[in-house]
C-alpha cells in the first residue's frame, strides 16, 4: 500500500504531522478523524522520496532492537519513553533515526504496530502482526520475548547453515582449481607426447585433448 504524509490539527488546535500507510487519501483522512485529528493536507509519498527517507535495514540489528525494547517494556517504562531512552543511549545513527521516527508516530496517536509498519524494509509482516496481537491482547511483553527468541533461533540456524555449506564449497573450489590446472597445464604436455607416437589415439583421449 502507498505511504502518505499529512498535516492535521488536533482538538487543541495544534498542528501535527506524520505519515500513514493506506489505500487512498480518503482512507487516510477517515483514519485520522477516527484518531481525533482533522487533516488539512494529505499527500502520497512518491517511491523515490520514500527510498530517500527509508532507514537502511542492513544497519539496524532487529534482534538487538527487540531485546532492548523488551527489557524496557518489562521494567514498566511506557513505550514512548522507552524509545526515547534507547534513542539517547544508542551510538548507531540508523537506530537513532528509527527510534525517533517510531516515537514520533506514537506521540501522534498511532499504535506501535502501525508505527513499525511504516518501516517495511526492517519489520516484515510477521513481526508487525505479532506486535499487533501483543497490543490487542495486552501481552506485548510476552510477544516481544517470543519474537526475540524466534529471531535468535533464526540467526543461529542461518549461522549453522552457512557453516554446513562452507566445507563443501571449499572442497568444490579446490577440485575446480585442480581440474583447471590439469586441463590447462598437464593435458597439453601429454598431447605433445602423444603426437610423437604417430598412432591412432582412442576417441576418449581425443575428446579429452
Amino acid at each position: 500500500m502507498p505511504n502518505f504524509s499529512y498535516k492535521a490539527k488536533n482538538k487543541n488546535g495544534e498542528i501535527v504531522t506524520g505519515e500513514m500507510v493506506g489505500v487512498s487519501e480518503n482512507a487516510i483522512g477517515e483514519a485520522l478523524i477516527n484518531l481525533g485529528v482533522f487533516p488539512f493536507m494529505i499527500e502520497e509519498i512518491k517511491e523515490d522520496e520514500k527510498q530517500a527517507k527509508e532507514i537502511s535495514s542492513k544497519k539496524v540489528n532487529i534482534l538487538n532492537f527487540t531485546r532492548q525494547l523488551y527489557t524496557l517494556v518489562r521494567s514498566g517504562v511506557p513505550i514512548s519513553k522507552a524509545l526515547k531512552s534507547l534513542e539517547i543511549s544508542t551510538q548507531e545513527l540508523e537506530l537513532k533515526k528509527l527510534f525517533k521516527d517510531i516515537r514520533a508516530s506514537l506521540d501522534n496517536g498511532y499504535e506501535l504496530h502501525i508505527a513499525l509498519q511504516k518501516h517495511t524494509q526492517i519489520f516484515n509482516k510477521f513481526y508487525v502482526n505479532m506486535i499487533r496481537i501483543g497490543e490487542l491482547t495486552g501481552r506485548l511483553e510476552q510477544v516481544l520475548l517470543e519474537l526475540y527468541d524466534f529471531l535468535q533461533f533464526e540467526a543461529e540456524m542461518r549461522k549453522k547453515a552457512k557453516s554446513a555449506i562452507r566445507y563443501p564449497a571449499i572442497l568444490l573450489s579446490v577440485m575446480a582449481i585442480a581440474f583447471s590446472i590439469i586441463m590447462l597445464l598437464v593435458i597439453p604436455v601429454f598431447a605433445d607426447v602423444y603426437k610423437g607416437f604417430n598412432s591412432e589415439l582412442p576417441w576418449p583421449t581425443k575428446v579429452l585433448i
